[in-house]
């Protein structure tokens, strides 16, 4: 009997606006729908990440194909990426199957999957040719820097957490730090910034100044965070 959607909502509470992203809130508003299936026939929240990955590499795959539609394809197949990342962690929680590696194959996937989206959205602006191919290449070079710098900081937070007693106080920043979190929250950039490029690509506006303040945003909040943790860790600052 495949469970409702209201019953695996209910296992992974939304909380309030500013406790999630953009991108978090449509794709659980989204999840349960193929959760409940999952459940039902019995597939495990590592599969699920598996899936993931698969459909993020297929996404991005799709989207550097020099045609609309196959872009189009990209975005969706992206969309579904994120919609499998909320779904293992529903469908764990809901059966209550956690498994030791979970955090490590979750981890892998963004590794594998967000590269791979940086240098479809990247050979789009090739495809363009109307920019400087250096700069261009600078600034997404930059951002999946930024992007990897961060994500490490995160996990040795987390595995941080596991070695002392969690807390587990629910993170509700102010309105302006939640707005500029959405800019350098990188699911945010996987899901939307491929819908400005697209726009880009068919004539409608240049996105290459959108591009560049995102860039700039997720530098900074790099620096910020990793001054943080050298404060934290080793008393430098």
């Amino acid at each position: 009997m495949k469970p409702t959607y209201k019953e695996i909502a209910k296992a992974t509470a939304f909380g309030s606006i500013r406790s999630r992203q953009i991108s978090e809130y449509i794709c659980m508003s989204l999840s349960p729908f193929f959760s409940r299936y999952f459940i039902h026939f019995h597939i495990r929240p590592n599969t699920i990440t598996i899936f993931m990955i698969i459909l993020g590499v297929l996404g991005a795959a799709f989207f550097a194909i020099p045609n609309i539609a196959c872009k189009i394809i990209g975005i969706v197949l992206l969309f579904l990426w994120f919609i499998m990342d909320c779904s293992d962690g529903e469908v764990a929680r809901y059966t209550k199957t956690f498994s030791r590696y979970g955090k490590e194959i979750d981890y892998l996937a963004h590794i594998l999957d967000h590269p791979s989206v940086n240098l479809s959205m990247w050979y789009t602006y090739v495809q363009i040719s109307t920019y400087n191919i250096y700069i261009i290449s600078a600034l997404f070079i930059t951002l999946i820097s930024a992007e990897l710098i961060t994500r490490n900081i995160i996990i040795m937070e987390e595995y941080d957490k596991d070695k002392k007693a969690k807390n587990d106080k629910v993170f509700k920043p102010s309105w302006m730090k939640w707005l500029f979190l959405q800019i350098v929250y990188f699911p945010n950039i996987v899901l939307f910034l491929p819908i400005i490029i697209l726009g880009d690509y068919v004539g409608l506006y240049n996105s290459s100044y959108i591009l560049a303040f995102i860039v700039a945003a997720n530098l900074l909040n790099t620096a910020n965070m990793y001054r943080k943790t050298l404060k934290k860790c080793y008393k430098v600052l």
